[in-house]
C-alpha cells in the first residue's frame, strides 16, 4: 500500500467484502457526542470522526448479521514508507460482533467499544490498550 486511502480502500471496499459480505447501511462513524457524553472527553483528534461501524447481512456461509469497526486498523501515525505487513497497523484491532437479529444496539456497543480503544490508546484512563 502506498497511502494511508489506499489502506482504508483496501480494508473496505476488498477486505471487509470478502470476509463479511455486502455493507448494508453504511457506516455508522463515531460521534463527538460520543466521546464528550459518554467518556468525558470534548477535545478529541477529528480523525477519530472517520472511525465507526458497519453492518453486513446474512450470507449464505452466515446466518448472522455482522457488524465489525472499521478505522481502528488505519496507520495514521505511519508513513507509507513505513508500513510493516506483519505489524500491528494503527490502534492494532478491529472488533466485530455477530447477532441473530439485525441489531442496532450491537452498532453503538461496537461504537463504545471503539471510541474507549480509541482514547485507551492514546493515554485516557491509564490502561493497556485491548490487543
Amino acid at each position: 500500500m502506498h497511502s494511508l486511502e489506499e489502506v482504508w480502500k483496501h480494508r473496505e471496499e476488498t477486505l471487509f467484502p470478502a470476509l463479511f459480505g455486502t455493507v448494508t447501511r453504511g457506516i455508522f462513524p463515531l460521534q463527538a457526542v460520543l466521546f464528550a457524553d459518554v467518556f468525558g472527553q470534548a477535545d478529541i483528534d477529528p480523525r477519530w470522526l472517520h472511525l465507526g461501524v458497519f453492518e453486513f447481512a446474512p450470507t449464505v456461509a452466515r446466518p448472522s448479521w455482522l457488524y465489525a469497526t472499521s478505522g481502528g486498523s488505519t496507520p495514521w501515525e505511519t508513513e507509507p514508507v513505513n508500513y510493516d505487513p506483519d505489524d500491528y497497523s494503527g490502534l492494532g484491532v478491529e472488533f466485530a460482533m455477530e447477532t441473530p437479529l439485525q441489531a442496532d444496539w450491537a452498532i453503538a456497543v461496537l461504537q463504545r467499544l471503539l471510541a474507549y480503544h480509541v482514547l485507551l490508546c492514546h493515554g485516557h484512563f491509564g490502561g493497556t490498550p485491548l490487543d
